[in-house]
């Protein structure tokens, strides 16, 4: 019903083609097309839809209009990339909200509203998006009934193949026999704005390594012509998503490539030295890549330089722009015609549903804070059959975005792709069967979680997150303060806040010591060692602005104490001079006079004098200045840090200024007796940097009922 050069239309009058009921099919036209007696003599009607709005439209339209009643055709709906304008994307707490749902999510609806008997599947590679969509929405198509982590054969190269998962040893970061990074990443650090001649050394470093894996490819066939064969071999250029850019971009590799001289003797100097040091040593480093030939040395490898070299410019031209503009080769990439040696350059259209045939060196620096986008992008992951040990990955290691800031994008990847492995481990958890082929159990009643170790890089765009909820959140050796407090009313919380910590006060050293900070400052405090249970039971009474304010902080906690990265927890409480004690509910504290903010409810944050010590204690790696010798006799790889801090919070009246309510929290500093109503407990809170040392965020739909059920009763 899709011919290979139209996409599904009207039928009109060969609407009949549909028709199971016209077209003499049924043996017995008294029963629905699902009996049995008609099913096995009916003929399957394919159709190829792209996620247009007209061809489904039209699809829709033609199945209302046939005489055969839809509800009673079985069909099998195949949504490829199905978290790719399927999803629906509306906010629907969005009082600008016009429509319940967007376009292409409300046709797939409509398709199977249509058609009761239907079975949607979805199969993407990136599929966080999928899990947020409701699963209290029937009409949603939500994953429901199972999901499935297709794993793939020893011959894909993938996140695990490319990157050091969960860490490496220090001392084998630098070696390719054990480091995927060592073996297939070379970073990408010039800013092209700044330092323009540095950009072009490492673009033509990049075709260098595309030259010279050619002519291995080339040598393998000559060497063993039954075991090697290589039609394709392409490079990946992608560092703009603007069509716009990526003719400059084009024109800058064609002039390296002119520059390169590869036929000259300082051409193939460079190759020999980009063979010794980087190919030759990469493949005899691994015993799994033994079976993958190499010369005994380059000279034997000269003669098929010049011929990659001509299999490259056989168009004569090295470079093939794919994007969507009239400049653009799309259209003719057939891989499947002829043999394709090119350098590649684009941006969306080689991000989904394009496969680059032969794809050997990938130039990538592309930033975006999606990280289903991101991983899109990664087009070199795939099947790499008899050149696994010659691919390479150029990266930008130093990306900056509009706002001046630097990421590492080879980093960035690294965390998705351990986020992925952990969201594999919650999907396999639904993947189980029963004897009689059903599921153990269904998402629907279960949502998977999606994680995230980056807080700038988001699992999805922020228009399918609307059902998101923060499950569990925090960054390794950050420090983070606590100081939201809801406006004072009656003191309450300062009551129950208060009481919470006061155990934790009761176990506090004896003994002062001093830290250090920035600027040569340092201050006075005793400190206690707490267990995670201590520390969860205190935090999980406070009520701060947002009640769940705390609670993806308590869940971080809790998973890392699981895990093992946490055990226990130093708790600094600074003490000042005399004069700024006070007895608050039998317990002497120091009252600081931090006051609280006149933009927002709440109050300043902590001193950067006392970060320090925090940073100190949980390892941060980055942090600014040493805090001292008390610090780091608390420090331990598995100990998280707590600034504990009071402040006076006297009640406040209607109307009162800045300064009059500063005024105040130096006289009620003053007394005697404080009651706990009037004592704001701050918190600043650091989990030891190897809880998460790029950060992890992790994300559930806002299901709850059986959210701590794993094993389900499903009757």
């Amino acid at each position: 019903m899709t011919t290979i050069g139209r996409d599904y239309r009207k039928l009109g009058l060969g609407r009949d083609t549909l028709d199971f009921r016209r077209t003499g099919e049924l043996a017995n036209t008294a029963k629905p097309v699902f009996d049995p007696e008609n099913i096995h003599g009916v003929d399957a009607r394919i159709a190829v839809m792209k996620k247009n709005p007209a061809a489904l439209r039209s699809l829709i339209h033609d199945l209302k209009n046939i005489r055969a009643d839809a509800r009673e055709i079985p069909a099998l709906i195949i949504d490829d990339e199905a978290d790719q304008a399927s999803v629906n994307t509306v906010n629907p707490r969005s009082k600008a909200a016009v429509q319940k749902s967007s376009t292409i999510n409300r046709l797939i609806k409509d398709l199977l509203t249509l058609m009761p008997r239907a079975q949607y599947v979805g199969y993407t590679a990136t599929p966080f998006a999928n899990v947020f969509v409701s699963p209290d929405d029937s009409e949603e198509i939500f994953p429901k009934d199972f999901i499935v982590s297709l794993e793939p054969s020893d011959e894909y190269m993938g996140g695990r193949q490319f990157h050091d998962l969960f860490g490496l040893d220090p001392d084998d970061k630098g070696d390719p026999g054990v480091s995927n990074e060592a073996a297939f990443v070379r970073g990408l650090i010039a800013d092209g704005d700044i330092d323009p001649d540095a950009e072009r050394e490492e673009i033509g470093d990049a075709i260098d390594a595309f030259v010279l894996s050619g002519a291995i490819k080339k040598w393998r066939e000559a060497y063993d012509g039954d075991r090697f064969g290589y039609r394709h071999h392409t490079m990946l250029v992608h560092e703009s998503v603007k069509t716009s850019e990526h003719s400059d971009l084009a024109a800058s590799f064609r002039s390296v490539w002119a520059d390169r001289g590869y036929s000259s003797a300082a051409g193939l100097a460079r190759l020999r030295m980009l063979y010794d040091a980087d190919f030759e040593r990469v493949t005899s480093s691994r015993g799994e890549w033994r079976d993958l030939p190499l010369p005994e040395n380059f000279d034997a490898l000269k003669p098929f330089v010049g011929a990659t070299v001509d299999a490259v410019m056989a168009d004569l031209d090295p470079v093939v722009v794919v994007n969507g503009t009239k400049d653009s080769d799309y259209s003719a990439m057939d891989f499947q015609v002829r043999p394709y040696w090119r350098i590649m350059v684009g941006g969306a259209k080689l991000s989904r549903g394009f496969t680059v045939e032969g794809l050997t060196v990938s130039y990538y620096r592309r930033r975006t804070t999606a990280a289903d986008t991101l991983m899109q992008m990664g087009r070199w992951f795939g099947y790499r059959p008899g050149y696994q040990d010659i691919v390479r990955l150029y990266i930008g290691r130093d990306v900056l975005d509009g706002k001046k800031n630097s990421f590492d994008l080879y980093d960035a990847f690294t965390s998705i792709v351990e986020d992925e492995e952990e969201f594999r481990d919650q999907l396999r958890r639904f993947s189980d069967l029963t004897e009689d082929g059903k599921p153990i159990v269904r998402p629907i009643h279960v949502p998977p979680m999606v994680f995230q170790q980056l807080p700038w890089l988001r699992p999805t765009g922020a228009n399918k997150m609307y059902n998101a909820v923060m499950e569990y959140e925090g960054d390794g050796g950050v420090v983070k303060d606590f100081n939201a407090h809801d406006y004072r009313e009656d003191g309450a919380r300062n009551v129950k806040h208060f009481d919470a910590i006061k155990p934790w006060l009761g176990k506090v050293m004896p003994s002062v010591q001093e830290f250090f900070g920035v600027n040569g400052t340092s201050f006075q405090a005793r400190h206690a060692i707490l267990s995670t249970h201590e520390v969860v039971a205190a935090l999980r009474k406070f009520e701060l602005l947002s009640r769940d304010q705390l609670l993806p902080t308590i869940s971080m906690i809790e998973k890392a104490t699981t895990e093992g990265s946490i055990k226990d927890w130093a708790v600094i409480v600074p003490e000042l001079e005399a004069s700024y004690r006070r007895v608050v509910d039998d317990v002497e504290v120091s009252l600081m006079q931090r006051r609280r903010r006149q933009d927002r409810p709440g109050f300043t944050g902590s001193e950067r004098r006392h970060r320090a010590a925090l940073e100190v204690i949980a390892q941060k790696l980055d942090r600014e200045v040493e805090a001292g010798p008390a610090a780091d006799a608390l420090s331990t790889p598995t100990r998280g840090a707590i600034l504990l801090t009071f402040s006076v919070d006297p009640e406040v009246t209607e109307g009162m200024t800045r300064d009059e309510y500063s005024e105040l929290v130096k006289r009620a500093n003053w007394p005697d007796h404080v009651t706990p109503a009037d004592v704001a407990t701050l918190l600043s809170v650091a989990l030891p940097y190897n809880a998460a040392p790029r950060g992890r965020i992790g994300f559930r739909v806002r299901r709850e009922d059986l959210r701590d059920r794993a094993i389900i009763d499903l009757e």
